[in-house]
């Protein structure tokens, strides 16, 4: 859609071969051939990796990919600091603390669960109700298991590529692994609690933490001017600085 419905070239087209110079461009030849679209989604995507692989310069404010599910290094986008009355703005990204401990927790627990799984598979302990016929789990424990390990696999794909890369990377680029970390923790609780009354109060006091913990790091979101000793109160951990 973005190829398709702007045809005006911008100020970051020099990387890009001769064919993607558009109207606008100080480089657009109208008699130069212009790649397909799909000959563009193609070279798009990979002169973007290479860009990327060139990144070598590394960040104040990078971390590494395992940090990432425990929140353990943020961003600083923005600081000013009030001479008069010594107070100080931020704008910091930081995940929501509740929200990522709990769901990295969570991601644990579904993957200690599958080994236990795996281990009742013993003839010693096998019961009807835990296995079927086949000598496997009975249906909702294997539907629940189908689809823990899709999610579980979403995550992981989402994130262990970063093992690799060698650019500095953040903790936005955990955003699209956290929706499977957060989608897994619903169906872990689903599955392993208790009454639904029981499940619906582990939900609403879980819901109450992350909104009180937002609001307790809203001075970060929207640059709000805090005392330095609230904003030490706020750095819970070392690299949150």
């Amino acid at each position: 859609v973005h190829l398709k419905l702007l045809p005006y070239s911008g100020t970051g087209d020099a990387f890009m071969s001769k064919g993607w110079d558009l109207i606008g461009s100080i480089r657009y030849d109208k008699s130069v051939k212009t790649p397909t679209f799909i000959e563009k989604v193609v070279e798009l995507n990979t002169e973007m990796i290479r860009v990327s692989a060139r990144i070598s310069v590394k960040h104040e404010w990078q971390s590494m990919f395992y940090e990432w599910p425990l929140t353990l290094r943020g961003i600083l986008y923005y600081v000013y600091k009030h001479e008069q009355n010594s107070h100080v703005e931020w704008i910091y990204l930081l995940g929501n603390p509740m929200v990522y401990w709990t769901t990295t927790a969570c991601i644990l627990c579904f993957a200690i669960s599958c080994i236990f799984r795996f281990a009742r598979r013993n003839p010693a302990i096998k019961s009807r109700r835990v296995l079927n016929r086949n000598g496997f789990w009975s249906e909702p424990t294997q539907d629940y298991f189908k689809l823990g390990l899709f999610l579980f696999s979403g995550w992981a794909l989402n994130l262990l590529p970063y093992f690799a890369v060698s650019r500095p990377a953040f903790l936005y680029h955990y955003l699209p692994a956290l929706y499977y970390a957060l989608l897994l923790s619903g169906l872990t609780l689903h599955h392993f609690a208790f009454p639904r009354m029981i499940r619906l109060c582990i939900c609403i006091i879980g819901f109450s933490v992350a909104l009180c913990v937002f609001c307790f790091y809203s001075p970060w979101i929207y640059a709000v001017p805090i005392s330095e000793t609230r904003k030490s109160a706020m750095q819970w951990l070392p690299r949150w600085n």
